[in-house]
């Protein structure tokens, strides 16, 4: 007969096994933080860097040249609004104020797409410090909505 310690034993590691097979194993994201430079950020075909913040900021601020502006809200809105941009895109960045915002959503948007996003680190306060960025006034063509 069994005894209690070994057959606790045996049904926690049992437990912890199936926890692990459903819940424990992530899948990797495709999300990428990179440290790219204002140089590294310009238009180019393929590129669609998207800025996610809100009106607001884009107004204190100004936008980096050719960014295209959307808040974030989900990946199944941005994937609804940004559609024939995103299927055109080689490559998708995504730009904050800080790099927190960006960071969540290209995991979130690596995930729904099942593809390579980037984060661009340190958002704008980032690049503003590095003195580089070239900014314009935000504009309705740009894609802001109070413009």
């Amino acid at each position: 007969m069994m005894s209690r310690r070994v057959l606790f034993g045996t049904v926690a590691a049992a437990t912890a096994t199936s926890a692990y097979a459903l819940f424990g194993r992530a899948t990797p994201t495709k999300a990428v933080s990179q440290d790219r430079f204002a140089d590294d950020l310009k238009p180019r075909t393929g590129r669609l860097l998207v800025d996610i913040r809100e009106p607001l900021e884009w107004q204190q601020t100004g936008v980096l040249i050719g960014a295209r502006l959307h808040s974030w809200r989900s990946a199944e809105n941005f994937v609804a609004a940004l559609a024939d941009e995103i299927a055109r895109a080689d490559e998708i960045l995504l730009l904050c104020r800080s790099g927190n915002r960006s960071s969540s959503a290209a995991r979130s948007l690596a995930d729904h797409l099942n593809r390579e996003i980037i984060d661009v680190a340190g958002g704008m306060i980032r690049l503003a410090h590095e003195g580089k960025a070239q900014v314009v006034a935000p504009t309705k063509a740009m894609g802001c909505t109070v413009c």
